[in-house]
């Protein structure tokens, strides 16, 4: 496999740059036809009849955050409209910083910042791991 077939593509570079002023619902974003038969996967193993909405809007969350944003520094925010993506590969401390001067307490407080893996996962990334 070439590096150019085994490096993941960065479609977060065809969205809108997410900001505290600009937030990029999950939700609002297309589902992949590609990630439809895992959501439904773990939907089914990991809910009963009555949590499987609860658990497919899980599943779908994580991996439209891992299709969009894989390989990418990303802050968010859990909101009662779902998964708000606010800021995008600035060097952690700088981020909250820049955050924290903007975002309301309440929001601080939902304030989530991780490295998100890939989907689907690469060879080069488990190798050399984010940009």
């Amino acid at each position: 496999m070439s590096a150019a077939e085994s490096r993941p593509v960065d479609r977060a570079a065809s969205l809108p740059k997410p900001s505290p002023e600009n937030r990029v619902y999950l939700r609002d974003l297309p589902t992949p036809t590609e990630l439809v038969p895992e959501i439904e996967d773990y939907a089914r193993r990991h809910g009963g009849w009555f949590r499987r909405a609860k658990e497919r809007r899980y599943a779908e969350n994580s991996l439209k955050l891992r299709y969009y944003f894989g390989g990418h520094l990303v802050a968010y925010l859990r909101t009662p409209d779902g998964y708000a993506i606010v800021a995008l590969d600035s060097l952690g401390e700088c981020m909250y910083e820049s955050l924290r001067n903007v975002l309301s307490t309440e929001e601080l407080a939902q304030l989530h910042m991780t490295v998100v893996v890939p989907w689907p996962m690469t060879e080069e990334w488990i190798i050399s791991g984010p940009r």
